[in-house]
């Protein structure tokens, strides 16, 4: 089975391609297989992280996640089936484990905003927080910081930083928010 037969990659290709605004044969990058999707760091059950980047600019490139059946997730659609696979609605759990998994699910968001994308941690920044009531409605929010490369000094330009709201619902829908954040 090649790239072209696994429909997870062939779907995040299309994604990819229509992002960057070229053909899909353009497009290089992700799993082939589904054995080798499960295995990649930024999975999160049957999401499978995927990185695609342009082939003649390593640079450009776009992340997210998508199913066995082909659904591509990144945080502008279908963002609720990442929260479902990561068990968001599945269990009550204490504070512990709810930061546990806030911060989990903040760092899998960043990463999919690409390169110099981190989750905010520095001074009084506060930590990722993930509160759900009992009916199952709630919200995730972070700060994340980006650091554009280059710049006047060897860490690259300044950070800037974003509010991160990800508003959560009992029928398992969630949907982002962004603002600047302004410390």
């Amino acid at each position: 089975m090649g790239q072209a037969d696994f429909r997870p990659n062939t779907a995040f290709r299309e994604y990819a391609a229509k992002t960057l605004k070229v053909t899909p044969a353009e497009i290089e990058g992700g799993s082939i297989d589904a054995a080798g999707a499960r295995t990649m760091p930024n999975s999160i059950g049957n999401a499978w992280a995927f990185t695609m980047w342009l082939k003649s600019d390593r640079h450009r490139e776009v992340r997210g996640w998508a199913t066995p059946d082909g659904t591509v997730i990144t945080p502008d659609q279908n963002l609720d089936i990442l929260f479902v696979e990561a068990g968001v609605w599945g269990k009550k759990r204490n504070q512990h484990q709810n930061y546990k998994l806030a911060n989990k699910l903040a760092t899998l968001v960043v990463w999919s905003y690409g390169m110099n994308h981190m989750v905010a941690r520095e001074g009084d920044i506060k930590l990722p927080s993930l509160e759900l009531d009992a009916k199952g409605d709630g919200k995730l929010r972070f700060i994340s910081s980006y650091r554009a490369p280059g710049g006047d000094s060897a860490g690259g330009g300044p950070k800037t930083y974003t509010d991160n709201l990800i508003a959560l619902t009992h029928d398992h829908q969630a949907t982002l928010t962004k603002a600047p954040y302004h410390r």
